[in-house]
């Protein structure tokens, strides 16, 4: 079952409000108002997202995303968790707006030669009603000599 959220009671509490005064939907059919689909993760508006990343050339990794249902227009928000072996740090980048196609900088490491950090992108999608995807990882680790 789904919690409610502060987020819920931000963009629920004043349209209830402004709808019980003009004798719209009661709170009673507010509690029957449809609940976030575990098994998608998404809520079911509708929102999907599918997230795909490879290394096509040395220098970059490429992470193309597709988002169905939900309400268009989309904003796609990326960033990378990461770990720095030269320094022992593991990091998170903010997360920020982006295209369906994202490029990293990530030039791959030579024959025997070590990796100096690791990355692994990050997504979220925002639909035009604000729904908020689960954040979705690279299932790949890229290895980077940069």
């Amino acid at each position: 079952m789904r919690r409610f959220s502060l987020r819920d009671a931000l963009f629920l509490a004043p349209a209830a409000l402004m709808s019980m005064a003009c004798g719209g939907v009661s709170p009673e059919d507010l509690d029957s108002a449809p609940a976030e689909d575990s098994a998608l993760g998404t809520s079911q508006a509708g929102l999907s997202v599918t997230l795909s990343c490879n290394r096509t050339s040395t220098s970059f990794i490429y992470c193309l995303t597709t988002a169905t249902g939900g309400v268009a227009p989309y904003t796609y928000y990326w960033g990378m968790d990461g770990y720095d072996y030269t320094t022992g740090s593991v990091y998170t980048t903010l997360m920020a707006p982006g295209a369906r196609l994202q490029k990293f900088s990530c030039t791959e490491p030579g024959p025997g030669a070590p990796a100096v950090r690791v990355i692994v992108p990050l997504l979220q999608v925002v639909d035009a009603t604000m729904t908020v995807s689960p954040l979705h990882q690279s299932p790949i680790d890229f290895y980077c000599a940069n």
